[in-house]
């Protein structure tokens, strides 16, 4: 399974990215939907990092911290950042390992607006969440899987769903319909 990660320009001009020329529009290609992302920088205590978006759940998590040099482990990057995100959300072993199953992240350009928009209000959540309330303590491992649960925690008026419940949702039902009966 391949990861699409649509950048936004400043992460695709800041990060050597080896890119495809043109990422296929979501309705024109067979590609399981969790496995679209939209991905910006974010920066957290003046320490860069990827901020990581789900296409149509608006599921996120962070890659913190990001170097250029990350760049060559993003796929491991990926699959663990992702795995402590929804392990966040009790989601069962049997789902997560279908995160091992991604072989390879291909990089876009971004496009959709509307994610790109709900974005920048995912960054401030990040942004308000770590500067405010815990403004003095490392941003370790617990503590960003706590800040990413309470960003995912929020709901999405417009869109009806809270994105920690939505997203494990549609893994689900990937799973289930990608697996043989026995």
């Amino acid at each position: 399974m391949n990861v699409t990660l649509l950048c936004t320009r400043k992460t695709l001009d800041q990060y050597p990215w080896p890119r495809i020329a043109a990422v296929p529009d979501r309705g024109a290609h067979t590609q399981p939907v969790f496995l679209r992302w939209y991905c910006n920088v974010i920066s957290l205590r003046r320490r860069p990092g990827l901020l990581l978006v789900h296409e149509q759940s608006l599921f996120s998590f962070l890659i913190y911290p990001f170097h250029s040099a990350d760049v060559m482990h993003i796929r491991e990057l990926f699959r663990s950042s992702l795995r402590r995100a929804l392990s966040m959300e009790s989601v069962s072993e049997d789902l997560l390992q279908v995160i091992d199953g991604i072989s390879e992240i291909v990089v876009g350009a971004a496009r959709n607006r509307s994610v790109l928009g709900c974005m920048n209000d995912i960054r401030s959540r990040y942004e308000v969440n770590v500067y405010g309330q815990y403004g003095h303590h490392e941003l370790d491992g617990p503590l960003q899987s706590e800040i990413t649960h309470r960003v995912n925690d929020c709901p999405w008026v417009k869109h009806k769903f809270y994105a920690h419940e939505e997203f494990p949702r549609q893994l689900r039902e990937f799973v289930a319909r990608n697996t043989p009966e026995r």
